[in-house]
């Protein structure tokens, strides 16, 4: 049988681990944009960092936008949401 631990040899105490979030700041931002527009679902990826809006209106192929910050999305959201309407 194998010692507990962090995999080093003699050390049988295991160790505490803390999760790490990643990206806290620019999860925050897409939850609040996610709030502002209720025709998209609004996530944050942080392998990628981008931001992600996905449309919950019915369409014939899922509609995705995607930006490097919140502010490039906000902007193509804005210009999409009035020809979504």
């Amino acid at each position: 049988m194998r010692p507990g631990g962090r995999h080093r040899a003699g050390q049988v105490v295991p160790t505490v681990m803390h999760r790490r979030r990643w990206d806290a700041q620019a999860r925050a931002e897409a939850a609040w944009l996610d709030g502002e527009y209720q025709d998209w679902t609004i996530m944050y990826g942080p392998y990628s960092r981008q931001f992600y809006a996905l449309a919950t209106w019915s369409a014939p192929k899922p509609v995705i936008v995607s930006a490097a910050t919140v502010e490039e999305l906000e902007e193509q959201l804005s210009w999409l949401g009035l020809a979504a309407a």
